[in-house]
Order: structure tokens, then C-alpha cells, then sequence
């Protein structure tokens, strides 16, 4: 399993273990203190390894970052560990692997990479990477409707599922802003963490039914959310285009947005606005014309983002630049 230890973070925060090292030997150190592998350096440039863990209940997520590595767990590594699984997705480049009696297989950047903690295994990166990692104990998936030796026989989980882009990119956004959640928070989102693997690993009908029942609703929408921010003044942005993305309906999308009590439409408005509020108030912004910061921001008619300006913050996109930067100046 990952190990956790306590650094200082914010108060009511939940303490995160994080380390950042260069070096060889301190590479192999942190590696070995993280997880059960060892780690050779592959190139000439000095390696370097960021790491950022936390563990709640029988869950642990991990955030690596560092430099091209060579990965290997020997048989008598090996025998020290729990059978717990390991899925690991690179988000930056390609990596072989293996494990067991498993061929080499190659990953692309997105795929996840599933291998158990007790087993001999080999993995190598293309270059510098930046790797997710969710530890389960095998028995929580079985009791859970997962074959595991099914999936450890392919070894792969594709980036081309629906279940799998929402699973990673939950995760991955919760390891981004971990040390910032207190822990009843934090401890919510790994629940959510763990009905999302499952159903990225085809647990059984009954715990897809406790998922979806639980808040996957919640973190669809959370992801969906994400990606429109990610994409939020692209001419693309559209709830078929959207949907499409997520594979979904755009009468699902209709749903999940009917659910936060808003639509698509609305709450693309909304954040459309507040960029462009923001845009106002940004002294790097102030010599540029109203309507600059409006196509800017994802309006494509100034007349509209006047009305809708006024209807949101009570003054018109004008008054609002003199009111903020005068402001600034007092």
C-alpha cells in the first residue's frame, strides 16, 4: 500500500504525505518508502521524483511526478506486499509494462495499468511522467462483484471507456486539491473514488446500483463541470458537443444539470460572466475595449453580454470596469 505521513497543511485539512527529491539514491529512497518497487533511472539527466499520497479507510491515492524511470518489483520484493490492486494511468507518455506471466504490453497516456501489489512486475516510461495511482484491496472488489483475476489477466484498462475517463478524472482532481479538503470532505470524495473504480472494473449490478445511488450523479456532473471550464470560451462549447465527450445524452445532461437546480445553458452563462467580471477588474485587462473582453471571455454579441452583464451584477460591463478599477486605485 502507499504509506502516508503527516506534513504540515491547512488547518482542519487532512494531513497529506509529500515529498520532492533529486538524485539517484534519494529517487530509490522515496520510491521504496511509497510504494514496493525499485526504481532505476533511465537517461543522463539527474532524475527527480514529486510525490503526493494520502490513505483513508482501505483506499489510497497517489500523484507522481519525475523524470524517465525504470520500475521493477522482484519475487522476494514481492512477498512482503498485500494483494491489494494497483491501478496506475500515465497522463503523459507511453510506458511498457508486465507482470507475472503476462507478455510486455504497451500503455498510452490515459490507459490504466492494473498489476497487484504481491507480484513480480516491470514497468518502464518513454520519458518524464506523471502518474496516477488508486491501491483497493482485492477483497473489497470481490465482495464488491469484481473478477479480479479476470482484469489482472488483461492487465489494461482502455482510455476509450466512459467509466474509466470519469473514474481517472475524478481522482485525479481530488489528488490535485487533496491538502486543501478537511477530512469528512476528503473522506467523502474517496468513497466516491472507490464507486467510480468499481464500476470502471465492472463490479457486480448491486454495487453499480449503491454507486449510482451514493453520487455518481455528483461526480459526473462535477467532471462535466470541469471540462466546460477546461473548454469555457471555445465556439465549440455546445451540450451535444459536451455530451458527446462524456458519453451521455443530452437529455442525461439535461438531468444532471436539473438536479444542481440550474441547465447548461445557465451556468455557462454564469461562469462566462464571472470570467468576464474578472477580465474587468485585471489591471492587465483595463486597456482593452468591453468588447474585446467579451468575445474574449466566449460572447460572440456584445448586445447580449450587455444585457446579460446588467441582469447579473446590477451595472453594465462599463460601470463595472470604472467602479473595480477605481477601486484598485483608492
Amino acid at each position: 500500500m502507499l504509506h502516508r505521513s503527516s506534513i504540515a497543511v491547512p488547518e482542519n485539512c487532512a494531513p497529506i504525505f509529500q515529498q520532492s527529491v533529486k538524485g539517484a539514491e534519494a529517487v530509490r529512497s522515496a520510491w521504496a518508502h511509497l510504494v514496493c518497487l525499485d526504481v532505476t533511472p533511465v537517461g543522463t539527466r539527474q532524475p527527480s521524483l514529486q510525490a503526493k499520497t494520502y490513505s483513508t479507510g482501505n483506499i489510497s491515492l497517489g500523484l507522481f511526478e519525475g523524470s524517465a524511470a525504470h520500475l521493477e518489483r522482484s519475487r522476494v520484493l514481492a512477498r512482503g506486499c498485500a494483494d491489494d490492486l494497483v491501478m496506475c494511468a500515465e497522463g503523459r507518455t507511453r510506458t511498457r509494462a508486465s507482470q507475472g506471466i503476462l507478455a510486455e504490453q504497451s500503455f498510452a497516456p490515459g490507459d490504466v495499468h492494473l498489476w497487484r501489489s504481491d507480484c513480480a512486475m516491470r514497468c518502464e516510461t518513454e520519458g518524464d511522467f506523471s502518474a496516477l495511482l488508486v491501491v483497493l484491496p482485492s477483497m473489497l472488489l470481490k465482495d464488491n462483484g469484481v473478477d479480479v483475476e479476470r482484469v489482472l489477466r488483461s492487465g489494461r484498462l482502455a482510455s476509450s471507456s466512459a467509466e474509466v475517463r470519469l473514474f481517472l478524472s475524478y481522482a485525479r482532481g481530488i489528488g490535485n486539491e487533496m491538502e486543501r479538503l478537511p477530512p469528512a470532505a476528503l473522506s467523502q470524495c474517496f468513497t466516491h473514488i472507490k464507486d467510480l473504480a468499481l464500476m470502471a472494473l465492472g463490479a457486480g449490478a448491486d454495487a453499480r446500483v449503491i454507486a449510482g445511488g451514493r453520487g455518481v450523479k455528483a461526480v459526473r456532473l462535477k467532471a462535466i463541470k470541469a471540462d466546460i471550464g477546461a473548454h469555457l470560451t471555445e465556439t465549440v462549447l455546445s451540450p451535444s458537443w459536451i455530451a458527446g465527450r462524456h458519453g451521455i445524452s443530452e437529455r442525461y445532461l439535461r438531468v444532471l444539470f436539473a438536479a444542481d437546480d440550474t441547465s447548461f445553458r445557465d451556468y455557462v452563462l454564469k461562469q462566462r460572466l464571472e470570467l468576464a467580471h474578472g477580465r474587468l477588474r485585471d489591471p492587465g485587462w483595463q486597456h482593452r475595449a468591453i468588447g474585446d473582453v467579451a468575445y474574449a471571455s466566449g460572447f460572440g454579441d456584445l448586445s447580449w453580454f450587455d444585457r446579460a452583464f446588467h441582469r447579473r451584477f446590477g451595472m453594465t460591463p462599463t460601470e463595472a470596469r470604472r467602479l473595480l478599477l477605481s477601486g484598485l486605485k483608492s
